[in-house]
């Protein structure tokens, strides 16, 4: 059945504002989770980043039994050399690097 011109720009609306609601709660979302992370002592952040990259390269390096493909995991990005120095020194002198 053909719908009429009325009814599909009312589902339309219709879709848009559970859209408009959805994105909403998306964006106060990000804010909490901003705000979290604000909160947190950079150490804890980096010293969590550091160990869950440890834990998981050494999980993927025992389960792929490819020597190149284990150097690649273990050699491949390294997230010292990237940080910047101001970084590396709020976080270890207890300061917080974000604006």
């Amino acid at each position: 059945m053909a719908t009429s011109r009325k009814q599909r720009v009312r589902e339309l609306q219709a879709a848009e504002s559970r859209l408009d609601t959805h994105w909403q709660q998306l964006q106060a979302n990000g804010e909490r989770r901003v705000a979290y992370l604000r909160a947190a002592h950079p150490g804890w952040l980096v010293g969590g980043g550091f160990l869950t990259g440890f834990i998981v390269d050494r999980v993927f390096s025992a389960s792929v039994r490819n020597p190149r493909a284990s150097r690649l995991l273990r050699h491949g990005v390294r997230l010292w050399p990237l940080l910047p120095h101001n970084i590396l020194r709020a976080v270890f002198a207890g300061g917080n690097p974000l604006p």
